[in-house]
């Protein structure tokens, strides 16, 4: 997954993954507006959250 715009950088802005099995991956955008792939070992549904929803799941609220 990556964000891509010509109008807003979004370095720095938070997310947080979790898988169906309840693994997460959480951190924030890199210089490019990217972040790392998420690795599985087969096809499965996610929820990516964004912004203060992502903070917050960061935090356990």
């Amino acid at each position: 997954m990556r964000g891509i715009t010509t109008l807003v950088n979004l370095e720095g802005y938070p997310y947080f993954v979790e898988s169906a099995d309840g693994r997460t991956v959480s951190g924030r955008l890199d210089e490019d507006g990217r972040m790392p792939r998420v690795r599985a070992d087969a096809a499965a549904n996610y929820r990516v959250y964004w912004g203060d929803e992502a903070l917050a799941r960061q935090e356990g609220v």
